[in-house]
Formats: C-alpha cells, structure tokens, sequence
C-alpha cells in the first residue's frame, strides 16, 4: 500500500484492468474443455470450413462400358463426409430407358447405401440389367463434417456388358433332309446353323460322311457368315447308296458353346441309268477284228480300257494292245485321240490277252498283256497322274507265258500273275511292283504242282493284302490258294476244293475291304462251289455247292461288307443263273442251297444261248451282272436290299434285264463298277469290228 500511495490514479486503474484479464481467460479455458459454449465449435468442427467437399473418384468410371452386373457402385470424396447425409435419396441410381423401348422412363434402382473412410458405396439389391445404360447422382445433399454440401449434383454414368451367350448353336436347316430318296449325285451337303459358329470347330472330324459303315474322306467348308457349312465327297456321291451324315456335339458358337449332342441323319441318292449313246472304237490302220476288252475305273467317273487290234498293215497277222480313257467330268467324256496310239509298241509280233486293274479312288492301273512274235511274254504298263507310262517292261520269264492277270493296291503297288510252260509242264508265277522303287520283282513261282494254270487274283486296296487261286491240272485237278501279306510275304498253296470231286475247273475269286475272299469254281461234276477266306485268321472254311445243277464259267463279286454274288452259265446253255451269300450267315450256307442251290437270272427257251457271264458290286452293295445273249449284250441291275425271290428271273416284261448293244454279233462283254456306283460294260461288236461300250450313271 506504501507502493500505490506514490502511484498515479490513472496507473492504478490500468493495474487493476489487467488482473481481471488474468482471472478471466484461465476461466474461458476451463469452461471450452468441458464442453464448450454453445457456439458449434466445441462439437469438432473446423473452425472456418467452408470448402465444398469433392468427388475423388468413381467405380465404375464415368461413361464404362461392359461393366459386370453384379458390380456395386462406389464414390470416393476428398475429405470426411457427413454419413447421415449419405442416404438412397441423395445417392441414387436409375436404369435409363431402352431407346427401343416403348415407354421411355427412367426407373429407380433398388439397393441400400453405406459410408466408410472416405468412400460413400450403393449395393445394388439385384443385378444391374444387362446391356443397359445407368446413370448415377449425388446430391447437394450430401455434406461433410462442416455441413458443407457438393457444390453442385455430381452425375456419372456407365453401361453394363451385354447378356453372355450360354445357348449352344442349334440346326435349323439340312440338305439333303431327314429320309430324303432319289438325291440327285451332285448335290452339296448343307447343314444350317441358328447362329455363326466357329470356323475352328467344323471340319471333316466334326462333319462326318458314312456309308456302308465307312467314313469317306470329304471336303467340309464354313461360309464367311459362319451360318452354313457345306460338305462334299471327295470321290463324288454313289448311285443309289445309303448316306449318313453326323454333326459333331462339339461343333461351338463363337462364345464357345457347343452344340450339346451329335445329330445324325439319312438319306439315299438317285438311281442310275444306262446311256443311250453306244460308243465305238474303230480299230486304226483298218484293224480288221478288235477282241479281249476289259475295262477298270480309276477314280470317281473315270475308266480306261484294255482291248486287243487285229493288225493287217503294216504288220500282218499281229495284235496291239490298245486302250481309250473315259472321264465323265470331260466333255467328251471319252478320249479319241489314244486310239491311234497302241498302248503296246516295244513287244514286237502280236499283243493279246490284256487284263486291266486299278485301285479305285487312287488313279492308278495296271495293263498287263501277252506280247512277242514268236514266243510270248507277260508285259506290263502303269497308269498314273492321268497318263499311261513310257516304259512297258517284260515281268515274266522269257519264252511261253499266258493268261496274265493283275492287282493294285492303294499305294500303288501291284501284283500280277500268269501261267508259264516250260518243258511240258505249266506253273503259275507272280512279280510284285513296288511303286516306292518304280520297278517290278523277280518272277517267283506260286503253284507247287506241275500242271498249275487258271490263276486269279484278289487285292485288298486299302493294306495290299492279296489272295490268290488256281486250279492244278495234276493227278487231281484240285483248285489251289495262297494269300500274301506285304511284310511277310507269300504263304505256302493250300488246297481249298474237295479232295473227293476231282477234275475241278476255272477258278475266280472276289474280296471285301476287310480282307476276307469268295473263291468259286467248277466242280468236277459240273456243279458250281465255293470257299471262304477267312482274312482273321488266314484261313480257308469249308467248300460248299452253290448249284445243284451242272454249270460253268462261274464269276463272284462282293460288296464291302463281304456279302458275295455268284453267276455261272446254267448247263442247258440258255441260261445264266446265280446264289447270293449273306456275311450275316455262317458260311457255308448260302441263301439257296441243296437240291434248290442256284436260282435263273435270264429267260428260259426260247433263247438260243446266253454265255459269258460277269457280276460287279459297288461299295454300297449294288450289283449289276452282264451276259450275252443270242449275240446281243444284256444287263440286269441289283439294287442293294433287293430279295432273292425279287432279282430271280420272273417274266418276258422283267424291267431289270436290259439290252445295252445295238446291231447283232456281239459278245465277250466285261464290266466294272466304280467306286461312285457308275458301271462300264465293253464288249466286242463282230460285225462292225469295234470295241462298244455303254455306261450307267
């Protein structure tokens, strides 16, 4: 008190002032910490914030496309929002509406909201729609901490990814359809599908051809619309044939889904006919006799024939061998211009006895002929990529050499055979072509007896496994068989005629693609018989009476699945009568048999004589045999299913039997059957002396 005696009044006033300050802010600080004045800025607010809070980012982005449906929608904000601000009606979405779409309203999503460390996130309650556009707000409703709401609705769109395709591709158009007969030859497989489908997933694997069993080899295309895919055999469609076509279940859309199950359907093609035109070759040179024709296809509609000239100038007394190509996708289809050129020209003398084969689809024969001017020899000559070869090489041994057959496989290789004499005594030998050394073997001998001719041979094409027979004119007269594997070679003969009927005669043999063979001859008794080849196991069965009246110069073909047809002259010289073997029978039974073996194929009396039967078989089991008949070459066609009882001879009217020669004086007919169903009979026209030939197709 002695100090504010000497003070002024004014400082004393001044001192007090500031000692009530002092008390007092101590007080505001005491009350701020317990909860604050009522003012807003005890309750955790920035003192200040004005700032709108922003959008950082979205999921999905703006203007996204092929979002999933199942996607939840999320936004990121710059600062810490307001939860309780962050509700449907501030965050919502809706489904704009089809532009297509009669009714052009914008409907509201379903779906629940939540807040978390910055991201604000809407759920949809379903999937989103596919393929449709969503649009996204957020209002000016939603705030952060200091109540500052957006600046402005934020908006923000994406459309979602269309409905994945989880439906596999269906047919819904076929041609040929389901059952469809009488199918013209040139008709392309089409199959149609409800949608593209993947170029990758149709192919000869996916789209498969069939008949008789067999797959066929067939070029298979997709359209560039991916809608169509077509199909068509290499080697062209068959003559009256059963087709079936199958459609991979794993054929795939473009998402990859699959067809589910194989479809497979049927049908069968049209029948053939025999042309009217009737065409001639005229011997060159003024040829005064052409004889001995054989004919072999050697692919889809395409042949070569095989005959012996008369050659009086410049060379008299002699034979050529000629031959003429017939290609049905050629206009003419048949050649000319190689009749004046001798497929034989190196033998010398005469040229006879020619004999053709081929391997079907591969384009390739083999002619082989008799040639020499005073002996004969076995020559040979190879058609392949559409020519005849320059060379024609000797294969048998030097000096008396005849009745030369061949066989081809689908390599090309081939195998021949011929009788040869020598010191009295005639055996039957071989020479094999190996098409990979373009050369013939070494003649090797097959027959073990002295006495060996007749001989015939069967290849399968698709191995190169061979059987074949002969009769030996021993002691005995029993008929003979050897069989041929590529790897190992020729097997040891075997007897395969009955050891009690001697005298046995004109052998022939016929095979399925199996391997298995028909071996028929002529009995000592006259009586027409057969064996088996059981290709399993190498085996021949047993030898069985296919007539049960005399006859001769039997013939056999066989169909793929080793059903056989045997033909003979009937003993009364008038006749051609035949029996059918059925592969679903135990051999030996035939579909006659007994006293009732063998059944009339041609008209009784009053025909003076029908002689010189041939039978071919196509792969789907057609038949077609030939004979002449009062010197005009006759025809019946055996389509396949037909009965016994329905191809017998039945009637002066019967439309099966067919006559396919013109004019009088025409015999030694020969067939083949292609592998198409198309046939080709040849056949020696001795008053015009010309080879004639008539096709089926």
């Amino acid at each position: 008190m002695k100090l504010l005696k000497h003070k002024s009044p004014l400082l004393i006033l001044l001192m007090v002032i500031v000692a009530a300050l002092i008390v007092i802010v101590p007080m505001a600080c005491d009350n701020g910490s317990s909860g604050g004045d009522g003012d807003g800025t005890g309750d955790g607010e920035t003192p200040g914030d004005t700032t709108p809070p922003t959008v950082m980012s979205t999921q999905p982005g703006n203007g996204d496309t092929g979002v999933a449906p199942n996607s939840i929608i999320t936004v990121t904000f710059s600062e810490a929002m307001d939860e309780s601000t962050i509700t449907v009606q501030s965050f919502s979405v809706t489904a704009e509406p089809d532009p297509n779409a009669a009714a052009l309203t914008a409907e509201a999503v379903a779906g629940s909201v939540s807040y978390s460390n910055l991201m604000a996130t809407f759920t949809p309650e379903d999937d989103l729609v596919f393929g449709s556009l969503f649009t996204v707000r957020l209002s000016t409703g939603v705030t952060d901490l200091a109540g500052n709401g957006l600046a402005a609705d934020y908006v923000f769109s994406f459309t979602t990814g269309e409905e994945p395709d989880t439906t596999g591709p269906e047919i819904v158009s076929r041609d040929p359809g389901v059952d469809d007969t009488g199918v013209d030859l040139d008709v392309q497989v089409t199959v149609e599908f409800s949608e593209p489908v993947n170029a990758s997933s149709v192919s000869g694997d996916t789209i498969v051809l069939q008949t008789s069993g067999y797959e066929l080899p067939s070029e298979v295309a997709l359209s560039p619309s991916g809608l169509t895919a077509t199909l068509v055999p290499e080697s062209g469609f068959m003559i009256l044939a059963d087709y079936e076509v199958t459609v991979s279940g794993d054929v795939e859309d473009l998402a990859g889904n699959k067809l589910g199950d194989d479809v497979a359907w049927g049908f069968q093609t049209r029948d053939g006919a025999w042309g009217s035109t009737i065409q001639s070759y005229n011997t060159v040179n003024n040829y005064p006799a052409a004889d001995d024709p054989s004919v072999a296809f050697h692919g889809a509609g395409m042949a070569n024939i095989l005959w012996s000239a008369f050659n009086s100038n410049p060379t008299p007394y002699a034979y050529d061998t000629e031959t003429a190509g017939y290609d049905r996708h050629e206009d003419p289809p048949w050649s000319t211009e190689v009749a004046n050129d001798p497929l034989s020209s190196s033998s010398g003398g005469s040229s006879t006895q020619p004999y053709i084969a081929s391997n079907r689809y591969g384009g390739t024969s083999f002619g082989v002929w008799l040639g020499g001017e005073i002996y004969s020899y076995v020559y040979a000559k190879r058609f392949t990529s559409g020519e005849w070869d320059a060379s024609e090489p000797q294969i048998s041994q030097d000096y008396y050499s005849y009745q030369p057959v061949v066989g081809v496989d689908e390599a090309g290789n081939a195998i021949a055979l011929w009788r040869y004499e020598t010191g009295g005594y005639s055996y039957v030998y071989s020479s094999e072509f190996t098409d990979t050394l373009g050369s013939w073997g070494s003649p090797d001998q097959r027959s073990s007896g002295q006495y060996g001719e007749d001989p015939q041979i069967a290849v399968r094409i698709e191995t190169g496994d061979a059987v074949c027979v002969w009769v030996d004119l021993g002691a005995d007269y029993y008929v003979y068989g050897a069989d041929y594997d590529p790897d190992l070679g020729w097997g040891d003969p075997v007897v395969i005629s009955s050891t009690v009927i001697a005298a046995q005669a004109l052998p022939q043999i016929a095979m399925d693609w199996n391997g298995n063979a028909v071996a028929v001859w002529r009995g000592g008794d006259n009586k027409i018989y057969a064996n088996r080849y059981r290709a399993s196991d190498g085996t021949w069965q047993e030898e069985v009476a296919v007539s049960s009246e005399g006859g001769s110069k039997p013939r056999v073909a066989m169909d793929v699945y080793g059903n056989a047809i045997a033909v003979w002259e009937h003993q009364s010289g008038s006749q051609i009568f035949f029996n059918r073997y059925d592969h679903g029978v135990n051999w030996p039974t035939w579909e006659t048999t007994g006293a009732e073996a063998g059944v009339a194929l041609s008209p009784p009396a009053p025909v003076e004589y029908a002689a010189v039967p041939q039978i071919a078989m196509d792969i789907a089991g057609n038949g077609i045999a030939v004979w002449e008949e009062d010197w005009v070459i006759k025809v019946k066609r055996y389509p396949h299913g037909l009965t016994l009882d329905e191809w017998k001879y039945s009637s002066p009217t019967e439309p099966l039997i067919e006559t396919v020669s013109e004019g009088n004086y025409n015999i030694s007919p020969a067939i083949d059957l292609g592998p198409n169903g198309r046939a080709i009979v040849v056949w020696r026209n001795i008053t015009a002396t010309t080879i004639d030939a008539a096709v089926f197709e």
